[in-house]
């Protein structure tokens, strides 16, 4: 989303990283801000970080699996908006 064409470096395009467990369940957590997406995948053993430059408000999120696999969402937080 948003703007990425003053770098041949900074490409939009899908990222992967190696999963560091053989649990049958991947616990997942995403912190999303004004600028930046922070995946910690079991409990830290897998982190990944992608910058983004939005051209509007993002306010939606959406969360798919492969192969028609089950996703539990469990929490969403939404901070403060006054601070």
């Amino acid at each position: 989303a948003g703007k990425h064409d003053f770098s041949d470096a900074f490409a939009p395009g899908v990222s992967f990283g190696p999963r560091q467990s053989d649990a049958d369940t991947l616990r997942l957590q995403i912190v999303v801000d004004v600028g930046s997406v922070e995946c910690f995948a079991d409990d830290g053993r897998t982190v990944m970080t992608a910058l983004y430059f939005a051209s509007e408000p993002l306010n939606r999120v959406r969360a798919t699996g492969v192969n028609d696999e089950r996703i539990a969402v469990h929490r969403v937080v939404e901070p403060d908006r006054d601070r």
